[in-house]
């Protein structure tokens, strides 16, 4: 979705929702259920039923029902639904009209299922919790027959390839093929494995049908033998949720709970499948993001449900699983070195990682637990060095972890206030930072200057004056300072190349300190900041708040650059190190959004402080203009012109001097004071992209923005000015127009910009008055070439 907020474009979101899509983009809520035709996709979230075309556009939508809707079923033109209060509605898709309306007392028939059987034309087929079945006429409205069940609710209903056969699954795991023709039970099977949740048979001549549980497990039944020939075990954490065979194929489609979608095949001898191929996400809310690589094209995530997955940001099918956990909330807090760090600070030419295949690329240390674990993502391994404290006395768990810019050597925090040192490569314990501990308090983050001369430690203040921020000697393990950064650090993030690290504060505040001089430089108060991040070149400082609000800080000036807001607050945000993609994750969603960065670049920054600078001046310079006027001369003084330090010559064999030329390029009215000021605002904006034209505009709105009352009024002389100028209508117009979408509830308000919005308003209908004159003079002309006899 190219969606615009601020100065960040919503690209999409990698390793999303598979098994439940939430916040699509095409429907505003959580889709519960869906069905397709040949032609159309069906989706129902909450109460309203969406249709979609191939292109993902809605072209129709249904309201009726009073409770969400939780079952769909396609019957040629028309839609059957079911919503969750037991009421029946069968629309007509193209005209969005109710044809039918059913309902049941819950107490003794509550629909679980439907299923149109084959070469029954308008017969639905529904089952119940009660464990009977009923087949209606949605033609007529009318009950054929009742089917008195096997006293279990029905949780799957299937249509089999035989005409007038339907497979039946019950919550008791008592799977049924019944001849609804005859009302006979033709084979039964039993799964040991809890209640069947879904079901699907072979339509490429195999007699085979596949039943589903809610432990993920998978069961193959041979229905010619009548005996279970093969299972698949743990196909899916947290349930299996759908199974279906592809038509005229062996492959096995199947999804749950867990966010993923894998194809099985079944091409082994009796009938034994194997897993072909996957899409899956993270199951739960990411907990830490982090890009990995020097091309941005890869971003580590870490998930509450125990997973690590690496997500490439070309396509899905580059995404990578480290891990699939199997105890919630398990990792607390991920770190990602680069190995090609160390060829950076020799061979500046290197790009690619140096050290890969040497030995592990990922540290994280997981929550509740002590051990900090190695992973390689070249192998998608855990690898054996497992980093533990020897000797601890005391109960305590890692909470941070960083590595140093060689490479060799990872600092673990622990809970205790203890902080560790240890060789990556060997995993053996190389010492510890203070005499007892580094912190009083849990350690809330660590890191590691470029030059592997600092390590910085912040951590929770247990003794009231204590510093929360604490600076050591890499390999003396010395304390060589300390600062208060006037509230208990939360974490911290350091942006290597210049020196300057981030502290998140309790008290919602962010600082930026120099680790050099160890002193803070900006402090960025008034929000809630639990999270931040630098940009690749430290320019900028993103903070991200619980009230769903992302800043954007430039750092050398202390200023708001950008804020945006999204629907859900953001828990974990990482920069790409190219700059140009900022990636977050937000509550209750288990995808990472990516944001492209419309960057400010110092010529572009120049040009709006330039603008407001002259646009201010103009407006001073304005008051003095009648006093101008009367005392300018009578006739005008004419200068000599002085000659240039270098006297211009003709080409050819002799040296001859040029002639003097006139200069006659005139930048607007001449015999206005400003016109060159205005002139050159008018061309700042029409040199700017279209991206950085709103960012621009945007910045002279109100206070907060950056701007002000006498910016916003200044803008609105300079377009009275441009409404004047012969050239440049329609961009000049379009400039104004997006200038009033973005600020107009606010001007209003301004005092004096009604005046200025009149007189503008009456230039424009001059200003258009010729314009038109010349737009219908051209088209006579036309008109009249093209229909003359020549």
């Amino acid at each position: 979705s190219k969606r615009r907020s601020g100065d960040f474009y919503h690209v999409r979101s990698i390793g999303a929702e598979v098994a439940r899509s939430k916040r699509c983009n095409s429907v505003p809520d959580e889709i519960s259920c869906l069905a397709s035709n040949r032609f159309l996709i069906f989706v129902a979230y909450g109460k309203t039923i969406a249709t979609l075309t191939r292109d993902k556009e809605v072209k129709y939508t249904y309201n009726g029902h009073a409770a969400p809707v939780h079952i769909l079923l396609p019957l040629g033109e028309h839609l059957l639904s079911i919503s969750r209060d037991n009421h029946l509605i069968l629309w007509v898709v193209r005209t969005e009209e109710q044809y039918l309306e059913l309902n049941w007392t819950p107490a003794s028939f509550l629909v679980t299922c439907a299923v149109s059987p084959a070469t029954l034309t308008n017969k639905v087929l529904l089952g119940s919790r009660q464990g009977s079945m009923q087949l209606w006429n949605v033609h007529t409205g009318k009950l054929i027959y009742t089917f008195a069940g096997w006293k279990s609710e029905i949780t799957a209903l299937v249509q089999a390839p035989a005409v007038g056969v339907v497979g039946v699954g019950t919550a008791s795991g008592k799977i049924i093929i019944h001849d609804i023709m005859q009302d006979e039970s033709l084979m039964q099977f039993v799964q040991d494995w809890g209640p069947v949740t879904c079901l699907t048979f072979r339509t490429d001549g195999e007699a085979v049908l596949a039943a589903g549980s809610p432990l993920g497990h998978l069961g193959i039944w041979d229905l010619n033998n009548r005996r279970l020939i093969g299972q698949l075990r743990s196909t899916h954490r947290g349930g299996l949720g759908t199974a279906t065979f592809l038509p005229n194929q062996s492959q096995l489609l199947t999804s749950g709970p867990d966010n993923a979608i894998r194809v099985w095949v079944f091409d082994g001898p009796g009938g034994t499948g194997r897993l072909l191929s996957s899409r899956c996400g993270l199951a739960a809310q990411p907990s830490c993001l982090l890009h990995y690589g020097s091309d941005g094209r890869g971003i580590l995530a870490a998930g509450l449900d125990g997973s690590l997955q690496l997500l490439s940001t070309d396509h899905d099918k580059f995404n990578k699983t480290l891990r699939q956990g199997m105890c919630p909330n398990d990792f607390f807090f991920l770190f990602v070195f680069f190995f090609n760090l160390i060829s950076l600070l020799v061979l500046p030419a290197m790009t690619e990682p140096s050290r890969e295949r040497d030995w592990a690329g990922v540290v994280a240390c997981h929550k509740d637990r002590v051990i900090v674990s190695t992973w390689s993502v070249r192998r998608s391994t855990q690898q054996e060095q497992r980093l533990k404290p020897p000797n601890l006395t005391q109960r305590a768990t890692a909470t941070a972890v960083a590595v140093s810019s060689c490479a060799n050597f990872v600092v673990v925090g622990l809970s205790c206030g203890q902080v560790d040192v240890y060789n990556l490569q060997s995993g053996i314990h190389r010492g510890s930072y203070g005499s007892n501990a580094a912190h009083d308090g849990p350690i809330r983050g660590v890191a590691i200057d470029a030059l592997n001369q600092v390590v910085v430690t912040v951590g929770g203040t247990a003794k009231v004056g204590e510093n929360g921020m604490k600076f050591w000697r890499f390999k003396a393990r010395t304390l060589i300072g300390n600062l208060n950064p006037g509230a208990s650090p939360s974490g911290l993030s350091l942006h290597r190349d210049s020196g300057l690290c981030a502290v998140r504060c309790d008290d919602f505040s962010a600082v930026v300190v120099d680790v050099t001089l160890r002193n803070v430089v900006r402090r960025f108060s008034g929000h809630s900041a639990p999270l931040t991040d630098f940009s690749p070149d430290g320019r900028w400082f993103v903070t991200a708040a619980m009230d769903c609000a992302v800043r954007t800080w430039d750092v050398p000036s202390g200023s708001l650059m950008d804020c945006f807001l999204v629907p859900s607050a953001v828990v974990a945000l990482s920069f790409s190190p190219t700059g140009d993609f900022l990636a977050t994750a937000h509550v209750d969603e288990v995808g990472v959004f990516l944001w492209f960065v419309a960057l400010f670049i110092f010529t572009l920054f120049t040009s709006y402080t330039m603008l407001i600078h002259f646009s201010t001046l103009f407006i001073k310079m304005s008051r003095n203009v009648y006093l101008q006027e009367r005392n300018k001369p009578k006739k005008k003084v004419e200068v000599p012109k002085n000659a240039p330090f270098f006297l211009p010559t003709l080409p050819g064999l002799t040296p001859k001097f040029a002639p003097d030329f006139q200069e006659t390029d005139k930048v607007g009215d001449s015999h206005h004071p400003c016109a060159y000021f205005v002139s050159y605002g008018i061309a700042v904006l029409h040199s700017l992209s279209p991206a950085s034209l709103e960012a621009e505009l945007r910045a002279l709105g109100p206070h907060w923005a950056g701007g002000g009352p006498d910016k916003a009024l200044a803008f609105l002389k300079m377009a009275q000015v441009a409404a004047c100028a012969p050239t440049n209508f329609e961009l000049n117009q379009a400039h104004l127009a997006l200038f009033l979408k973005l600020h107009l509830d606010w001007i209003a308000k301004v005092p004096g910009a009604e005046l200025e919005l009149q007189h503008l308003l009456s230039l424009h209908r001059a200003g258009w008055a010729g314009v038109r004159h010349s737009a219908l003079h051209s088209l006579a002309i036309l008109s009249y070439l093209r229909s003359a006899l020549l």
